[in-house]
Order: structure tokens, then C-alpha cells, then sequence
């Protein structure tokens, strides 16, 4: 049997020799494609395992900072540990570093916001003229959120005069309210007037009937937050000594400056100085001063003259401010109403403010601007004994449940904001804006009767948050904790509005963008502002707000680490009843975020935010084998479309030959048995010449092909020929003799007779349907295949994070790639051409006759060249639709150039058709009549 089957191969060795090349480059695309995706995929690993992990491995927090999006789509918000104060106990965190696996647990606990205050300097000197009274209007406005807020602050007034002044008692100036010393000026012919005190004295006879009339704590949208400074330029000698009269009657000769405070409100964070060294390398970042210690808490300051000693408490202070802020100020020249003094106009009286108010201006200058940088830095270099009577808390901002994700504005209404025992204190400039968050206040209790002062803060030294080691490129909650994210604009009217730059945190901490902590202690010290004997609101029972946790033995995304993780966060979630997250394989995630406008100039934003999805990592790399696996099974699938329809070919030409076997006595066992030899030799040789090429190629071109896997290709091969065979194989065993020594006529219905060219092209593809319908799926494939990659590589350059039904997935189009789209068009136009050739073949006959009534060899071959059209047009059309449909679920949406790609790919499947026409046409064209007559013979 084996030497009729070497015979069979070598008499038909042209139908032989098409099937062996498409068994070879099935073969080699194999051994290829293998190796070739095997490098990427452990590229991709490799990045993954590099990335996987950045300073912890698990998140523990209070079950209730959960929201309904980590819930639901596993979305954390970035700085999202910001709006959390408390919920764990100091017991629960010894509880987690007692859990076995647990390498490192380091708890960070905010305690609140706290206010740096620093003056900006404002000379006035340059714009004094001779006159003998000046009075100057200085209004601060605070710019924030890139310039699009703006907040102008209660006005300054500075006065200046030349004339004397004397130091009075009540008795002699009946318009002062206190009986505090105050400054009298000799008005030439208008006697003694009580000057520079007129907000001092308004407060005082307000407060007196309603403590907390005009006390709001917002500074901005309170005129009776009004300064007031007076310069003389021959002040009284007891101006120098009395502490009271300093603001009363400064001394011009050394210039008329005034300080305009500035607010830069920062979180203070507590921590465990040992496990933070050994989780993120604080330690390292410390770039002044020292670093904290385990032993630091707080302490007795040095005794006042009072006799009344300050608890300290030690800080940590980042090296730079975390919000974008900037102060400018116009200095206005005042003028006194129309027959009136500026001495009267300033007058210690009741009702002064409103009076000052009223008189007119002229605008001089507006100073530079003073940013946020600067006041941080001088706030950072006096910050040697900051009282804390008030520090505040805000919460997380609400979203909606769908895309995008909008924000809406929230209401603290002032009776909601306050200090009990605390008559006069300060928000944030930025706060008189509108918030998304909620604000609580935590505030000193009533001291009356006590030696108990505020607690101070006192820098140890400073640390640059940059410098803290760790953050991998997947870690996305972890990159989170110290570092400031940017928000860009989503749309071109709010990257216009952003200036094209990214919206960072501002004065306004109950706005959107959140401020990571900038100012740390340890819980020791923390203790002195959590306790609640001191603080209304304070709670010391839970003071940590989250405990970040890295588990030994953990490497990457191998099953091993993976269930270490598993088991860690259970055990503590089970000894301890709070939330656990695995972070470790989290990454960034962009997410379109809409916030609503401000209620002082910001329009509406749509922002892109990078927020974390839980277990990229997992999913990229099980993207990426589901990738190689569809591209695979496409390769797989046009080759066995092809080799089935070479198979075909090759035993229905020998249809005669068989039908012979079949009358000298071969059975139908023996027959197909014969015909699976044929079939497994050039499986065998056919296989080992394309894996023997793949190993030369893969070699040059640096893939990692082997030995071994080419060895496994060359039986898949065998295996893939006899398994396209068995029908052929089959059908021809069971075929009658008789019939198959006869001429071949086509069995089965016929579509009816063809009355013209275009008529006889569709009967030729309809003569076999099946074998037609099998190469044009091969197109359709390839056509489609060729579509999404294109699309992929223009529309997302190369690269595409999106959806594919609900699951997050990667794509990026690498060589292998590439090389399988390479392989899926060649076998896809490779199974046209020889069901063209194969169906020419069959039609020779009538090609005979056509020849003979006076067809041309041309007009012929332009008949079977529209052969491959209409297949082409076919499956061209197809296959664009199905690439293009596959972008969409693959996305999730569909780019505007889809369109314009799967057209230009559509085409591309017809000129395909065509051009695989060619050969066959001009066999037709070339053959002689005679032999196209026996060719039905």
C-alpha cells in the first residue's frame, strides 16, 4: 500500500506539490508564531512582574470607606486615604503584624487639616505724596484652580499721617469703648481725635450685645475681618514699649509695610516612624532637619512669661506645598468725602467700618504675586510654634453610578463650622468658594480657669515626597499616598480652561482635588490632638486611618504568590473584621470626571482622572494569552480551510486512478487507508521542510523558536492533514467504481442554465459549494483579522485599554502579531487560489466551447479573473464588517476612522480575490482546446 501511495504522490505531483506548501507554511507560521508569542508573552510578564508590586501588597481600612464603585467596578479614586479619619484600633494593628505571611504593617492615621498662616509684604512707601493724611485701600484676592477662582478678600487700610500724636487714657478720648491706652492725633484746628482703632472698636461693641455677630469663619465674606494699621512719622515713645498701642501708631521712618496673611491649609498625618522606614524609605526622602523617630511624641515647651508651658508636638513637614494657590493685591489711595478730613473718616467710633467702606478710591497698583511656594516656605521657616486651637476634617465627594462620573456641590452652612469656646478663627481663604465635600471642625475646648494653652507644631525637618521608593508603574493605589495626581481636561473646552496644564488642590479643601498629607508625626504626638478632653470632636479610641501591609514571599503574578496574598488578607480580615484590598497588580485607570462649576468664576470641568482598578495585573497577562490563543486558533482555522480544500483536490483528481483500485479489488477500508498514507507523508514531509525553515528563519530574525517546538509541530502537522482528509477520504472509499472511472459530471441541483459570462463565473464557484464556502471564510478571516489590527494601530497608536463584555482588558500590536496577521492573509488568499484553480480546472470544458463559438484566451481569463472579484467583494465585505464589529466590543466604542479602515480593508479583500485569479486565468488562456477538451474526458 505504501508504494502505491509513494506512486500516486509522484504522477500527481503538481497537486501534490500545492498541497506540501500549504502544509509548510502552516507549519512554519507554527513553529513561528509559537515562538514569537512566547518572547512576548514573557515580555509582558516580565513588565507585569516589574510593575506588580510597589511599596505594600495589601490595603486594611474601616469597611465603611468602601464605595459603591470599588464595589461595583473595583475604581479607587486617587488620594482617596485623604478623606479618611480614623476607624482602626492600635490593638488591630498589632493584631495584622501578628498575622503570619505579614512582612511589614505600617498604620497612617490623619488627623485634620491644620492652617499654616504667612504674611506677604506690602510696601506702600513708594507711594506716598507730601500730603499730611494718606489713607490706602489694600485688597488681597486669592487665585486658585489655574486661575479660573477668584476671591477677593475683606480690605486693608493702612493710614499714614504727619502730624502728633500723643498717647491718651479713656478718660480723655470718651469714644474708645475698652479702657485699653489709645492714640490721640493733634488735627490742627480740630483738636485731639481718637484715631486707628476703628475695627478694633466696631468688634468690640458688637461682640459685646452678640459674641458670634461678626465672627464668621469664613475671613473673606467677613468685612469686620477688616485690618487696620496706622503710621506716624513721629510716633509716641510709648508706641515702641506698649504692646497695645504697636498696632496704633507704627513708625513711618522705616517705611510703611503691612503683612497680608496668607492660609495654606495642609493634612497632618500620623505614623509609625519604624514601619514607614522599612515599607516606603521615609527615612531616605528627609531632605532638612532630621526624620522622626519611634521615641518622638509630644513634650512641654519652654515656660511663657506667663508662667503657662505649651505641649509640642513634633512634625515632619514635606519639603513643598501640595496646593496651587497665588495672592495679589491692589493698592487704592482713599479720599475722604467731599468737604470732610480723612481724620474724621478714621475716628475710633462705632460704625467706623461701615463709614471706611463707603469713601471712594483710585487704584495705585496691584503688587506681584505671592503663590502658595513662597508663603509654604515662609511658614515652614517660623513653624516653631503654630497653636492648633482648630484643625478640620472633610469627606469623601459623592459620585454618580454612571459614565462619566459627575460630582455634585454640597453645602456647610457656617452654624455647621462651629469652635464653641473659640470666639474668633479662620477657614481657608479658598473654603468661600463652593465644596463637594463635607467639612467638620474639631476645636479646643473651654480653657477658662486653666493653665492648658493650644498645642504647638514644631518642624524636626522636612522631607521631599518625590524621593519615596516604590512606586511602580502599575501601582496605582500605592503611588497614591504622598504624591500629588494631576487633573487634565477631558474635552477642549476644559483643557482650554485648564490652560492646557492639569488642576491641582487649592485652599479649598472641601473642592475636588485632594491633597495628599504633607505634614507627619507619630501617634505619640498625635495623641495630644486626638484627645478628647481637650478637643470637642476629637476621638483618640481609633486614631489609624488605614494599614498599608507588604507579605513576604510574594514575586509577581505566579499562582504561588497570588495565593500567599490570598491567604494574608483573609487571616486578617478574619482576626480583625476590617475591609482588605489586595493592591498589589493594581494600576492606573482613566476616568472621566465631571465637576460642577464654582460659585466664583470656575465653569464646569469634564476631567480625565487616573483613578486604580483592582487586578490589572491578572487581566493584562490573561489578556495577552487570550490574544495569542484567538490568533492561534485564526492561524490554526485558515489552515485547515486550506490544507481541507488541497486535501480535496488532490483525491478528487484522482477520482479514475481510485475507481481502478476499487475494480481490481481493493476494499473500501484498504482505499481509505491509502489515501491517509498520502496524506501522512505529506503531512510528514511537508512539516519537517516548514518547521526546518521556521528554525532558520526564527534564527535570523532572533524569535525564540526551538528544536522541541518545531518536533511538536511537524506530528500536528501529520495529524492536521489527516484530519482535513477524512472526508475526502471517506467520500472516495465509498464512491461507486464504475462512476468513478467515468467522466466527471456535476451532481445535485443546478442553479439553471448560464444564458451569460457572468452567469457561467457564479455556476463555476457553485459547482462546488461547500469547497467555495470554505475559502471564502479563509478571506473573511483574514480580512477581518487585517481590520482590527489596522484599526488598533491608527485609531489607538498601537495599543488599547477598554472593555471586552465587562472584562478590562490590553491589546498592543507587537511582531507577532504581525507576523500571524502576515501568515492568516497569505493562507486566506492561498485557499482562494486554489479553489479558482481547482474550479478552472473543472470548467475546461466549458471554457472548450466557448473557445471554439469565438471567444478570445483574454476574454476567458477576464472570466475567471471575475471569479476571484466576486469572491473577493464577498468576503472583503464580510470580513471588514466582522473586524469592524470586533472593535467595538473589543473597546467598547467605535473610533471615527473605523469607517474609513474597514472600507480600505474591504477593498484590499477584493484586489486579494482578484490577484489570486490571476494564475488560474492565465493556465486557461495558455492551454490549447485539445487539452482543455480532455481535461473533461
Amino acid at each position: 500500500m505504501i508504494v502505491v501511495a509513494l506512486g500516486q504522490l509522484r504522477h500527481q505531483w503538481g497537486r501534490v506539490l500545492a498541497l506540501m506548501l500549504a502544509v509548510a507554511l502552516a507549519t512554519g507560521s507554527f513553529v513561528l508564531l509559537t515562538g514569537s508569542a512566547e518572547t512576548s508573552r514573557l515580555e509582558v510578564r516580565g513588565t507585569v512582574d516589574a510593575n506588580f508590586r510597589s511599596t505594600y501588597d495589601l490595603l486594611v481600612r474601616p469597611a465603611s470607606s468602601y464605595t459603591r464603585l470599588e464595589s461595583d467596578k473595583g475604581l479607587v479614586r486617587p488620594n482617596f486615604q485623604s478623606g479618611i479619619f480614623g476607624g482602626i484600633t492600635l490593638d488591630q494593628v498589632e493584631m495584622i503584624r501578628r498575622t503570619v505571611g505579614v512582612e511589614v504593617a505600617a498604620p497612617t492615621g490623619n488627623i485634620g487639616y491644620v492652617n499654616l498662616s504667612s504674611d506677604a509684604e506690602i510696601d506702600l512707601t513708594p507711594y506716598l505724596n507730601g500730603d499730611a493724611q494718606q489713607l490706602f485701600r489694600v485688597i488681597p484676592t486669592w487665585s486658585m484652580d489655574r486661575g479660573l477662582t477668584k476671591i477677593a478678600g475683606a480690605p486693608v487700610y493702612v493710614y499714614y499721617s504727619s502730624n502728633e500724636v500723643k498717647v491718651v487714657q479713656p478718660a480723655a478720648n470718651p469714644r474708645s469703648i475698652d479702657s485699653s491706652p489709645a492714640v490721640a492725633e493733634v488735627v490742627p484746628g480740630g483738636g485731639e481725635v481718637a484715631v486707628c482703632r476703628s475695627v478694633s472698636t466696631d468688634q468690640w461693641a458688637t461682640t459685646r450685645e452678640a459674641p458670634t455677630a461678626h465672627m464668621s469663619p469664613f475671613p473673606a465674606s467677613d468685612p469686620y475681618r477688616t485690618g487696620f494699621s496706622c503710621f506716624y512719622a513721629s510716633p509716641p515713645a510709648a508706641a515702641t514699649t506698649d504692646l497695645s498701642l504697636k498696632g496704633q501708631a507704627q513708625d513711618a521712618s522705616r517705611g510703611v509695610k503691612i503683612g497680608v496673611a496668607m492660609t495654606i491649609p495642609v493634612l497632618l498625618t500620623a505614623i509609625d516612624p519604624t514601619s514607614e522606614q522599612a515599607l516606603s524609605g521615609l527615612d531616605q526622602a528627609v531632605v532638612a532637619g532630621r526624620a522622626l523617630t519611634a521615641s518622638d511624641a509630644a513634650f512641654d515647651g519652654p515656660a511663657g512669661s506667663d508662667g503657662v508651658v505649651q505641649r509640642v508636638v513634633p512634625v515632619l513637614a514635606s519639603s513643598r506645598a501640595a496646593v496651587d494657590v497665588s495672592m495679589t493685591s491692589e493698592i487704592r489711595r482713599v479720599s475722604p468725602t467731599s468737604g470732610g478730613r480723612i481724620t474724621d473718616a478714621v475716628a475710633s467710633d462705632v460704625g467706623a467700618v461701615a463709614r471706611i467702606s463707603k469713601l471712594p478710591d483710585v487704584l495705585l497698583a496691584t503688587s506681584a504675586p505671592q503663590t502658595a511656594a513662597d508663603a509654604y516656605s515662609r511658614a515652614m521657616q517660623s513653624l516653631t510654634g503654630a497653636q492648633q486651637e482648630v484643625y478640620f476634617r472633610v469627606g469623601q465627594a459623592g459620585y454618580s453610578s454612571s459614565e462619566p462620573l459627575s460630582v455634585a456641590n454640597v453645602t456647610n452652612p457656617e452654624s455647621a463650622l462651629v469652635a464653641p469656646d473659640i470666639l474668633s478663627w479662620e477657614m481657608p481663604e479658598g473654603t468661600n468658594d463652593s465644596s463637594v465635600r463635607s467639612i467638620s471642625v474639631v476645636s479646643m475646648r473651654n480653657t477658662a480657669g486653666t493653665t492648658t494653652m493650644p498645642p504647638v507644631l514644631q518642624a524636626v525637618g522636612s522631607f521631599d515626597p518625590t524621593r519615596l521608593g516604590g512606586n511602580a508603574a502599575l501601582s496605582g493605589l500605592a503611588a497614591s499616598d504622598y504624591a500629588v495626581t494631576p487633573l487634565v481636561g477631558a474635552d477642549d473646552a476644559s483643557i482650554a480652561a485648564l490652560g492646557g496644564g492639569s488642576w491641582l488642590a487649592s485652599s479649598n479643601v472641601a473642592g475636588y482635588p485632594a491633597q495628599p498629607p504633607s505634614m507627619l508625626t507619630t501617634f505619640q504626638g498625635a495623641a495630644e490632638l486626638l484627645s478628647s478632653k481637650t478637643y470637642y470632636g476629637a476621638d483618640p479610641s481609633a486614631p489609624v486611618s488605614v494599614v498599608r501591609v507588604r507579605v513576604a514571599g510574594v514575586t509577581g503574578v505566579d499562582a504561588l504568590s497570588r495565593e500567599r496574598l490570598n491567604q494574608a488578607a483573609l487571616a486578617i480580615s478574619e482576626a480583625t473584621g476590617l475591609a482588605v484590598d489586595i493592591v498589589s497588580g493594581a494600576s492606573g485607570a482613566p476616568v472621566t470626571v465631571v465637576v460642577p462649576g464654582g460659585d466664583r468664576g470656575r465653569p464646569e470641568l469634564r476631567l480625565v482622572e487616573q483613578w486604580s482598578r483592582k487586578g490589572v495585573a491578572y487581566e493584562v497577562v490573561a489578556a495577552v494569552d487570550r490574544k495569542s490563543a484567538l490568533l492561534f486558533g485564526l492561524i490554526l482555522g485558515v489552515c485547515t480551510i486550506v490544507v481541507a480544500n488541497a486535501a480535496s483536490a488532490s483525491v478528487r483528481t484522482r477520482r479514475a486512478e481510485l475507481g481502478v483500485l476499487a475494480c481490481l479489488g481493493w476494499g473500501r477500508a484498504k482505499l481509505f487507508g491509502v489515501i491517509q498514507l498520502e496524506l501522512a507523508l505529506v503531512g510528514l514531509f511537508s512539516g519537517s521542510a516548514g518547521a526546518g525553515l521556521a528554525l532558520w528563519v526564527g534564527h535570523i530574525a532572533g524569535a525564540a523558536t526551538s528544536v522541541q517546538r518545531a518536533l511538536v509541530a511537524v506530528p500536528a502537522a501529520m495529524a492536521l492533514v489527516a484530519l482535513a482528509g477524512l472526508v475526502p477520504a471517506w467520500r472516495a472509499s465509498r464512491s461507486d467504481p464504475l462512476n468513478a472511472v467515468r467522466a466527471s459530471v456535476l451532481v445535485g441541483p443546478r442553479a439553471g442554465t448560464a444564458h451569460s459570462p457572468l452567469g457561467l463565473t457564479i455556476q463555476g464557484l457553485l459547482r462546488a459549494p461547500g469547497r467555495t464556502c470554505l475559502a471564502l471564510l479563509g478571506l473573511v478571516i483574514a480580512v477581518a483579522a487585517t481590520t482590527f489590527i489596522v484599526v488598533v494601530q491608527t485609531a489607538f497608536q498601537g495599543s488599547v485599554v477598554g472593555s471586552m463584555l465587562g472584562d478590562a482588558v490590553t491589546l498592543q500590536v507587537r511582531t507577532p502579531d504581525v507576523v500571524a496577521l502576515t501568515a492568516i492573509a497569505l493562507l486566506g488568499v492561498a485557499g482562494v487560489a486554489d479553489v479558482l484553480f481547482l474550479a478552472a480546472r473543472e470548467q475546461a470544458f466549458d471554457y472548450a466551447v466557448l473557445r471554439a463559438t469565438g471567444w478570445s484566451s483574454g476574454r476567458i481569463a477576464a472570466m475567471v479573473v471575475t471569479q476571484g472579484l466576486v469572491l473577493g467583494i464577498v468576503g472583503g465585505a464580510l470580513g471588514a464588517a466582522a473586524g469592524a464589529v470586533g472593535v467595538g466590543l473589543f473597546v467598547g466604542h467605535w473610533p471615527a476612522l473605523l469607517g474609513f479602515v474597514a472600507a480600505i480593508c474591504g477593498a484590499a479583500g477584493a484586489v486579494a480575490g482578484a490577484a489570486a485569479a490571476v494564475a488560474p486565468a492565465l493556465m486557461i488562456g495558455r492551454t490549447p482546446m485539445t487539452a482543455l477538451l480532455a481535461e473533461d474526458e
